[in-house]
């Protein structure tokens, strides 16, 4: 009952649908804030998420010694394709190494 509400408000424009099925996140439309005047608020809630990203997928590949792409999905609630641009990126910044290839890839920590 929930979700066909949900699924509404996001068809109607006022809420904006983040990942799929298990790892969905809803947050207010950003003409929700427009008609508030109030942007910055939506930016800022989007935006800062995305940031802290990396950062949490560090502290967890810290904290377990290893980290794989469905760990990322899990804790971020995004998408596989958008799980791997994140581990790419901490990849490039050299915070986590690749160990493996297809099912047995897994990250580590450099640092």
């Amino acid at each position: 009952m929930q979700a066909k509400r949900l699924e509404g408000l996001v068809a109607s424009g006022l809420v904006e649908a983040l990942g799929t099925n298990r790892n969905r996140t809803y947050l207010l439309s950003p003409r929700v804030y427009e008609k508030t005047s109030d942007l910055l608020r939506y930016v800022r809630q989007k935006d800062i998420d995305v940031l802290r990203f990396e950062e949490l997928v560090f502290s967890l590949a810290e904290k377990q010694g290893r980290v794989t792409r469905g760990d990322v999905v899990e804790l971020l609630h995004i998408e596989p394709s958008r799980a791997y641009q994140v581990l790419r990126r901490l990849v490039e910044s050299d915070k986590i190494e690749l160990v493996g290839k297809g099912r047995y890839a897994h990250y580590i920590p450099t640092e």
